[in-house]
């Protein structure tokens, strides 16, 4: 009498190897979403940092970039005119941080940059934006430009650093 059907041991070898299967496909979709959170939120904060320039050039006025930050993962971009540290992130110009795992890695205390009207220069800094997968910077020169580059990781849409 032939038997139409599998055996157990054909079974379990099958649900162990789709078990083996989606755990890596789980582990390679985790790695891919930080990474790309991490790239948005790096061109997110260029854009910002390009409004932020051309306001200043615009109003021929000088804007300050503040950071401010209520813990590790709560933290907000403000440009304002004032050099003084605002206390919120209710500005006129701010870039609030929405991804729950991106951290700004250094300590700022007082404006991170400023850009200078028409003069179209800037206060030379190094942004450095990290999570669990990688690390990207935005770098802004004194003549006023605004690039940026993954660092010792790949990012889809950032150059090396």
């Amino acid at each position: 009498m032939k038997s139409a059907g599998f055996s157990l041991f054909e079974l379990l070898i099958v649900i162990m190897i789709v078990a083996i299967l989606s755990l890596i496909g789980v582990n390679n979709w985790r790695d891919l979403k930080l990474r790309s959170e991490l790239s948005i939120v790096t061109l997110n904060i260029v854009q910002f940092l390009h409004d932020v320039k051309t306001h200043a050039n615009f109003y021929n006025n000088t804007q300050h970039l503040f950071l401010v930050k209520r813990n590790t993962y709560q933290w907000c971009l403000v440009a304002s005119v004032n050099e003084q540290l605002p206390n919120e992130c209710n500005d006129r110009f701010n870039y609030i941080h929405v991804h729950g795992e991106i951290d700004i890695v250094g300590e700022y205390s007082r404006a991170l940059s400023s850009f200078y009207g028409r003069r179209s220069t800037a206060k030379a800094v190094t942004i450095k934006l990290k999570n669990q997968i990688g690390e990207s910077r935005i770098i802004i020169s004194v003549p006023g430009r605004i690039r940026y580059c993954s660092y010792r990781t790949y990012l889809a849409g950032l150059p090396k650093c």
